[in-house]
């Protein structure tokens, strides 16, 4: 399967054999809520640690958004996660992605396999040349295997969030419309994993 090819149905895969992407409803706000403000997940999102109420959490995930989608298991529909798209500049071709699993699938390689398929959604449905996520250092560190071969690291601002009585690093990465569509790492992992 190429990347840069829709497949038969017309549409980017949204499947693995593990996880599925689907369109974010209202009735998963409250799964999801609680999910991201469980303490081994508070700081690796969005809110760096902060508690939100549940109406600025639900304002936050839904303002400013391209694309919401819940990750969730593959047959049985049980939410592990969410992944967003916010801050879109369609104008120069930009936006940023976040994405919040569940803890008890944190290291189980389901994060990956969807992130995989929403930035190659993104890059299917809208003219991005770029997409930006950010990570604390300690979040970093669990994925920086990555960095050359699925994308780049583009800024590191030393000592930029307080946790766990010590300063992290803030890290921005990007992955670029043209180094996604002709890796070949890419194209062989989803090649393995994606269903159409």
């Amino acid at each position: 399967m190429k990347i840069g090819n829709l497949g038969i149905s017309g549409v980017p895969p949204m499947q693995t054999r593990r996880v599925s992407l689907r369109a974010l409803q209202a009735t998963d706000m409250p799964t999801l809520y609680s999910m991201t403000i469980e303490y081994d997940v508070l700081w690796r999102w969005r809110f760096s640690g902060t508690i939100p109420n549940y109406e600025t959490f639900v304002k936050s995930v839904m303002n400013g958004s391209l694309a919401n989608y819940c990750i969730v298991s593959t047959g049985n529909e049980k939410i592990m996660g969410l992944l967003s798209s916010y801050n879109a500049d369609l104008r120069n071709g930009t936006v940023f992605v976040a994405v919040v699993m569940g803890r008890k699938h944190f290291f189980t390689g389901s994060g990956i396999e969807a992130i995989a398929l929403f930035i190659n959604y993104l890059f299917n449905v809208w003219p991005l040349r770029k997409v930006y996520f950010e990570s604390v250092e300690f979040d970093y560190q669990t994925f920086s295997s990555g960095e050359g071969k699925y994308f780049k690291k583009e800024a590191h601002f030393k000592e930029f969030y307080y946790f766990g009585g010590r300063y992290w690093d803030d890290v921005i990465c990007t992955i670029s419309r043209e180094e996604w569509m002709n890796n070949s790492n890419v194209q062989r992992f989803l090649s393995k994993v994606a269903v159409l």
